[in-house]
């Protein structure tokens, strides 16, 4: 088999390249073996059937980027609520806690008080009474603070589906950008 010998003008002198007869080389243009295209007017249908799917995403995109604003303003709001409630909790069980122990300390000393007069006895069921008014009020702050504490929780659970609707709508942004690529693609054959 005979080869042709070709020189680079830009090489050193000396044996060539040496290329394959002609008909043996790698075979026809890639562009050669590609289906023609589609009549215009489908092209044309489905440039216009993209077009309305790129903007019912920029809606939907326009639509979550409203709706992440929103739960993240939600969310800042629901940590605010939560940092004050909790400041109220501390301040008011750091009072419930002294009042507490000034009622017990009222309570001990009407007690000693007791065993010396019994005219006292009578201040002391009305200590016993405030005490027990305390505790009932306690109570009812403390599930004040829990139901408080589940609302709380539940909102944060909802700001928590937050990185899943940034993760739709970026999705939703990529498959935009692909969409307008293959239309711009379409434009350009």
């Amino acid at each position: 088999m005979m080869h042709r010998e070709v020189r680079d003008p830009y090489g050193p002198p000396g044996p060539g390249l040496h290329l394959p007869p002609p008909g043996h080389g790698p075979g026809p243009f890639p562009y050669d073996m590609l289906s023609p295209l589609p009549p215009p007017e489908v092209l044309e249908q489905k440039l216009v059937a993209q077009l309305g799917e790129m903007q019912k995403l920029a809606v939907e995109n326009d639509r979550l980027a409203v709706s992440h604003a929103s739960l993240r303003k939600e969310l800042a709001a629901a940590q605010q609520e939560l940092q004050r409630l909790r400041a109220l909790g501390e301040a008011a069980k750091a009072a419930e806690e002294q009042e507490m122990r000034g009622l017990l300390d009222k309570v001990g000393k009407m007690e000693a008080d007791l065993k010396a007069c019994e005219n006292v006895k009578v201040e002391l069921q009305q200590a016993h009474a405030e005490a027990q008014n305390h505790v009932a009020v306690r109570q009812s702050m403390v599930a004040n603070v829990q139901k408080l504490s589940k609302d709380l929780q539940r909102n944060l659970g909802e700001a928590q589906q937050l990185p899943a609707l940034v993760a739709e709508r970026d999705a939703a942004r990529q498959e935009n950008q692909y969409l307008r690529s293959v239309a711009d693609a379409a434009f350009i054959l």
